[in-house]
């Protein structure tokens, strides 16, 4: 039992997943991949089996590596989203046109998702809330939803994250299947060498300014208005917008700190 405790501790776990779920995503069928998505394929098909191959009798591993998954998926979720918010501020202000189209494009995208959702609500009263809200962030690809959604129903998170695992399988693959088949028709040619920053002097500033952006968005998602709070995923994505968009307003480089910024949100993802 204790073997089999230490091999299968949460951070073993973690490990194995990324390593086996970074490789299916380099797999190439006809030039299309699923990329880091292959680590959420590895997450479920080790989570099926753990289920099903661990005895009753060691049910504790089980739970030892939900609990501690949790606040390792609240720490990933942070830095996904300050990174997203970070790279969102710093595009408005050169792309202030182009962002403008994004949001009216995504906010039409997402309530037709919400439509959708309330109309099955209606036709099937059996559906929880909780699963119908993880299948819509599940299909539009947003884990940064999945994680206020997760928040707000509390106890039934669980139907959230079952909802969202299973339509998020098909939303990547749509969205990955229309980026590699399609949009890369476009930008063949579009394909520039740009001098990139020294790696290495920026890590420092770039990583200050994810925490920063973290710690005040768990801030700003905690705050109480009229007895309703953003959450933490929401203050953060905020908090993100606004550090981003004076950072590129105020600072007198102009180059975007991409590269490290880019690993940070996979790593967090």
């Amino acid at each position: 039992m204790s073997y089999l405790t230490t091999l299968l501790s949460p951070l073993n776990l973690l490990l194995f997943i990324i390593i086996v779920g970074l490789t299916i995503g380099r797999i190439r069928i006809k030039g299309i991949s699923v990329g880091i998505a292959g680590i959420l394929f590895a997450a479920i098909f080790v989570g099926f089996l753990m289920i099903k191959l661990i005895p009753n009798g060691n049910s504790e591993i089980i739970a030892n590596a939900q609990s501690t998954l949790k606040i390792l998926s609240k720490l990933g979720t942070a830095l996904f989203v300050s990174v997203i918010g970070l790279q969102t501020g710093f595009s408005i202000k050169k792309h202030s046109k182009d962002s403008m189209f994004a949001f009216l494009i995504g906010s039409l995208m997402s309530l037709s998702g919400v439509a959708t959702m309330l109309l099955i609500s209606l036709l099937d009263k059996s559906i929880s809330y909780a699963s119908l809200f993880g299948i819509l962030c599940g299909a539009l690809t947003s884990t940064p939803g999945l994680s206020c959604v997760c928040e707000i129903v509390g106890n039934d998170s669980e139907s959230a994250v079952l909802g969202y695992g299973c339509s998020y399988l098909f939303g990547v693959i749509l969205v990955v299947l229309f980026v590699q088949l399609f949009a890369k028709k476009h930008t063949h040619n579009k394909v520039q060498s740009t001098p990139q920053p020294d790696i290495k002097s920026r890590i420092t500033p770039e990583l200050v300014l994810i925490c920063l952006t973290a710690l005040y968005g768990n801030i700003l998602g905690n705050i109480k208005i009229a007895s309703l709070t953003f959450g933490t995923t929401t203050g953060t994505l905020i908090t993100g917008l606004l550090v981003g968009y004076i950072y590129c307003k105020t600072s007198k480089s102009n180059q975007i700190p991409s590269q490290c910024l880019n690993a940070f949100r996979n790593l967090g993802l």
